[in-house]
């Protein structure tokens, strides 16, 4: 694709101008490569480091206090039409 677009632009515009935009499709796709090189490498790297991280966050989820509750302190709720005395 790149050696057709250089044919063309070679007889449009001159070598230079062909040369030139050869060089800068080249270095975008070059580019591309690398972006995806280094994230495929960044996900490899991921997976190795996660199984030491992720127990450790779980470990200090698992020690932040929790919030205390008074289940059994609370009287009963009045229903509809009780009042004070209603209570059995």
């Amino acid at each position: 694709m790149l050696g057709s677009v250089f044919a063309r632009k070679s007889s449009r515009e001159g070598f230079a101008a062909a040369a030139h935009d050869m060089a800068v499709r080249t270095w975008r796709l070059y580019r591309t490569h690398l972006l995806t090189f280094f994230l495929f490498g960044g996900m490899i790297i991921a997976t190795f480091v996660a199984p030491i991280f992720v127990p450790m966050f779980f470990s200090l989820l698992a020690k932040k206090p929790r919030p205390q509750h008074s289940h059994g302190n609370q009287p009963p709720p009045l229903h509809p039409g009780q009042g004070e005395e209603g209570h059995a």
